[in-house]
């Protein structure tokens, strides 16, 4: 499972969630994507899923998608 933890939220988050076995987690501030509004992350969210690719292919960091 991909966890995507909103820069509202700790990266301490997304290290738990790597040390729990969810190693393809990231953290948005992480993926460059600071400030940006949620529905400018549904283009990124919805290739990840779609094509099962991990979030650091798209030169960032992180089956199934839990976006917090």
């Amino acid at each position: 499972m991909k966890f995507l933890i909103d820069e509202c939220l700790s990266p301490k988050l997304t290290e738990l969630a790597h040390q729990r076995g969810h190693g393809e987690s990231s953290h948005v501030v992480w993926l460059g994507r600071s400030g940006a509004k949620d529905w400018d992350l549904i283009p990124l969210i919805v290739t990840v899923r779609r094509d099962r690719y991990p979030f650091q292919r798209h030169g960032i960091r992180s089956s199934t998608l839990v976006i917090l």
